[in-house]
């Protein structure tokens, strides 16, 4: 597949996810200082701002394509990630929604991976998902999602980072 990059709306969003598990992860603590809540907002807010200074060269066709692609993989996530949340519910299992949920995320970005051409969400996606695996063996539900939520913030916004390297033509961020 073509190469098209990761995008500066793409560092934006997972920037913002990355904040969202951090933050989903410290609530296992019941409280936190507010010092360690700000701190993914502070980061993903500096990352954001990295990316805001990226220039977008690409065509209307290649942001529509993308468009396209991320729209299905996200929806498909979507479903998936209902379906196993509802699941585990249903079984008495619901405090290992979060790691599901991490392992439903890694894998939504292998596909992303082959079609968008961005070679760093295999290893994102493969180290998620390793990190929801081996959560699975964390007997405590509290301990299970501070691990899984602020593991998965931690290899977000390091995916993130590595979009930062060098640009194609199109102005579309190339790892």
């Amino acid at each position: 597949m073509q190469n098209v990059g990761m995008n500066k709306v793409g560092i934006m969003i997972m920037s913002g996810f990355a904040a969202i598990w951090f933050v989903w992860g410290l609530s296992a603590l019941g409280s936190a200082p507010i010092g360690l809540v700000l701190l993914p907002f502070a980061i993903s807010g500096a990352l954001i701002a990295l990316a805001s200074r990226i220039q977008m060269r690409a065509s209307a066709e290649a942001r529509r394509r993308m468009g396209k692609i991320v729209g299905w993989a996200s929806g498909i996530e979507g479903v998936a990630i209902l379906a196993a949340v509802n699941i585990l519910g249903w079984t008495g299992h619901a405090g290992y929604a979060p790691v599901a949920v991490a392992a439903i995320v890694g894998l939504h970005f292998l596909p992303l991976a082959y079609f968008l051409g961005v070679r760093n969400y295999y290893a994102a996606g493969a180290a998620i998902v390793a990190l929801a695996a081996g959560c699975c063996a964390i007997g405590d539900d509290a301990t299970r999602l501070l691990v899984v939520g602020v593991g998965t913030a931690v290899l977000l916004w390091v995916t993130c980072l590595g979009a930062f390297g060098r640009r194609s033509a199109s102005g579309a961020v190339v790892v």
